[in-house]
């Protein structure tokens, strides 16, 4: 029993990847919003806010 769960457990370790790039990628859009288009346009980087400079 025990050598069965490990052989589930590496086989899943194996395929499971496959399973994850095998899902089709689709952009959500939302770097091309109003807001963030006025964020950039008025210098603000995503991910450093509140850093002066």
């Amino acid at each position: 029993m025990n050598s069965f769960c490990v052989l589930l457990l590496v086989l899943g370790l194996v395929f499971s990847p496959a399973v994850i790039a095998d899902v089709e990628w689709e952009e959500d859009g939302w770097l091309n919003t109003n807001l963030v288009k006025e964020r950039l346009n008025n210098g603000d980087e995503f991910g450093c806010y509140d850093i002066p400079g």
